[in-house]
């Protein structure tokens, strides 16, 4: 069988001669030779195009005139546009779709003497806090190994997260009965550092100290 015309090439009869001649409807070409298509080899290092690797039995050519198109040795059909493969985008998509809009978080932020507003809600008279930030990480550090030593049952990790949020956060979401929740937030929400880390937890995970201009955190992510 035939290999299958370029796109935009069609075969036609020539009535003086009585054989058939080859037409590109795009150029007006005329040619007695039966055109055939330049296959493109890529090197498997570069054969990443945005499209990803291309589906089994698909092959990129080219027409006489160098435009890309594709076609198929299984089917021996062409086509411009580029096919999609895909399972080897589904995993990607799938995990865009699966993607939270929203999380629920509890914080503890100690602030310190660089931070943006060195002002807690516990300190009397409007004073600024006097600890360093260095005072800061090591104490959100002792108090996250304190945590990750709970065993998590029946929300215990939550309930003692809560309780060291009230007894030091320096948020006002620490203040009696609301145990560092900041309830659920979308993204925008918060200063980017501390979105990322939420954002990138699984529910009932506890987060590594983060850095913003208005602190340092402890995040537990509870949904």
């Amino acid at each position: 069988m035939s290999e299958p015309l370029p796109p935009g090439w069609i075969e036609r009869l020539s009535k003086k001669k009585g054989v058939n001649y080859y037409f590109c409807q795009a150029t007006g070409e005329t040619t007695w030779t039966r055109p055939t298509a330049q296959v493109v080899s890529v090197p498997v290092a570069a054969a990443q195009p945005p499209g990803g690797a291309l589906p089994e039995g698909w092959d990129e050519a080219r027409t006489p005139e160098g435009r890309v198109y594709y076609k198929n040795h299984h089917s021996k059909t062409t086509q411009w546009e580029r096919p999609r493969n895909e399972s080897s985008e589904g995993p990607a998509k799938k995990a865009r779709v699966e993607a939270p809009t929203e999380v629920r978080a509890r914080h503890i932020l100690i602030k310190h003497t660089a931070s943006r507003k060195p002002f807690s809600w516990r300190s009397e008279g409007g004073q600024a806090v006097t600890t360093t930030k260095e005072e800061a990480r090591k104490e959100l550090a002792e108090i996250r190994r304190a945590l990750c030593a709970t065993r998590d049952e029946e929300g215990a990790l939550e309930e003692l997260f809560a309780q060291y949020a009230e007894a030091r956060s320096d948020c006002s979401s620490a203040k009696p009965g609301r145990g560092g929740d900041l309830g659920s937030f979308s993204r925008g929400r918060m200063q980017p550092p501390f979105e990322k880390a939420a954002f990138a937890l699984a529910p009932g995970k506890l987060s590594e100290v983060v850095e913003t201009d208005s602190g340092l955190h402890l995040i537990l992510r509870y949904a």
